[in-house]
Formats: structure tokens, C-alpha cells, sequence
């Protein structure tokens, strides 16, 4: 998504490109967040902000949410002064939207370099962003997100954990869940922000998808609403689902 210099001093001053405090980076994706746009029939939804999959159903309480991907080698082009990238799981947030738990990574590049850090957040409530520095993450790794709303050792505090199979390390920690999870969505998000004169192509593929209902029952994306991001009513992601896997592809006009 390409920005105005003007838009993008906003955008740093709310704490969407600059290294956000906690508060400011859980209140941005809140407000992104319900930008939601529906602009094409059947199953294919675009928003303003994000693309990727979502499965909702009121009845599944789900479990977990969980997808592999692996890190992009961001190539960038000329022209192009900073991005940013944010690849996440989510239980809530779309058809529940008074409260969100997610767990992802975001890529930052500025200058050609990209920086890389593992995230959670559980809003509203705390407001809470837990950043893990100690998790080191690469080009190349494949990372494991997984948004557990019920556990088994601490049944009533959603957990977040993110794995570097490549490693292999992991990290994660419990939420206080105020207000309560819905439990009514599944979602796989990427988010792709560009400041420059030119677009980033990039494609992010979710492997090993999968959604758990209260029952147990695993739910794959094969079924899943597609979402597209948008500007000025234009689609600029491409993303399809198999059994299995959720890819999107941001290509360059």
C-alpha cells in the first residue's frame, strides 16, 4: 500500500511503521482492523488492510488457530524507502469484533535491511503487547504461529506460542482474557505496508493450516472466506486456499 508523506507521518506518529509502544501498536491493528470493506459477492470478501482467510462459526468455540510459513527473502525495489510486513493467526476479530488474540510476525525494512520480530497482542482488555526479542528469526525459517484460546494446563487463560522450527525454539505466554473471547473466528492475516513510489512483491503461503473447535474437530481453509486488501476499491493481493495452505501474492502493478 503506497502512502502520502503526509499519511505516512501520521501513520509513524500513531506507531504503525516506528517501533510502537504497546499500547499504540494493539490500539492501530484495532482500528485496521475495522476498516473492513465487502466489495465482491460469494466468498471473496477484500479489506483495506490485510488479505489472507478467515472460517466463521458461532457455534465452534474454537480451540486454536494455527499456520507454518516461512520468512520471506524481501528483495527490495528501487524506490522503495521502508516496509512493512505483518503475518499472523488470529482467534477473533472479524465477525466478534469487540475483542482479538493474535499471534505473528513482523518484518521491518529500512534502507534494503530487514529487522524481525515475533509478537503477540490480546486487545481490547490489556491492551497488551508482548514482544520476544529472545526468539532470533531469518530469511528462510520456518515459524510455527499457533493462538491457543483454550489450554489444558491454564484452561481459562488463552496462550500464544510461536515456534522456530528451524531452530527449533519457541516462545509464548498466557493472557488475562478481559474481556472473553467469542471464540466465533479463525483467521490467517498478512499485512503489507509500503512507504515509496513503488509496491513490494511478496508472496506468503500458510502451510499445515488448521482451525480446532471446542469438539476437536479440526477445521482445514479449504472451506475458508478469502480476503484481498484494497485501495481506492482496487485489489492489490491475490490469495486462494487449498486444503492445507492459504497463499497470497502481492504482486507489483
Amino acid at each position: 500500500m503506497l502512502f502520502s508523506t503526509l499519511f505516512v507521518q501520521t501513520l509513524v506518529a500513531v506507531g504503525v511503521l516506528a517501533a510502537p509502544s504497546s499500547d499504540k501498536r494493539s490500539q492501530s491493528r484495532i482500528a485496521r482492523r475495522e476498516e473492513f470493506i465487502r466489495q465482491a459477492p460469494g466468498l471473496l470478501f477484500h479489506t483495506s488492510n490485510w488479505a489472507g482467510a478467515v472460517i466463521t462459526d458461532p457455534t465452534a468455540k474454537w480451540k486454536s488457530v494455527a499456520g507454518e510459513f516461512v520468512v520471506p527473502s524481501i528483495s527490495t525495489p528501487s524506490g522503495l524507502r521502508t516496509a512493512f510486513i505483518s503475518v499472523w493467526v488470529a482467534v477473533d476479530g472479524y465477525t466478534c469484533k469487540n475483542v482479538t488474540f493474535k499471534v505473528g510476525v513482523d518484518i521491518e525494512i529500512k534502507n534494503g535491511v530487514a529487522t524481525y520480530a515475533a509478537w503477540d497482542e490480546y486487545v481490547p482488555g490489556e491492551y497488551f503487547v508482548e514482544n520476544f526479542p529472545q526468539l532470533a528469526i531469518s530469511a528462510g525459517d520456518t515459524v510455527n504461529l499457533i493462538a491457543l484460546a483454550i489450554t489444558g494446563q491454564k484452561p481459562n487463560f488463552p496462550e500464544s506460542l510461536i515456534e522456530n522450527l528451524s531452530v527449533p525454539y519457541s516462545v509464548g505466554h498466557y493472557f488475562n482474557p478481559t474481556p472473553p473471547l467469542c471464540q466465533s473466528d479463525a483467521i490467517w492475516g498478512i499485512e503489507v505496508w509500503e512507504v515509496g513510489d513503488v509496491r513490494l512483491p511478496l508472496t506468503v503461503q500458510f502451510k499445515n493450516v488448521q482451525a480446532t473447535r471446542f469438539d476437536g474437530t479440526i477445521v482445514g481453509p479449504g472451506s475458508a472466506t478469502v480476503m484481498n486488501t484494497v485501495e481506492n476499491g482496487r485489489a492489490l493481493s491475490s490469495c486462494s486456499t487449498t486444503a492445507s495452505t492459504i497463499t497470497c501474492s502481492f504482486p507489483q502493478p
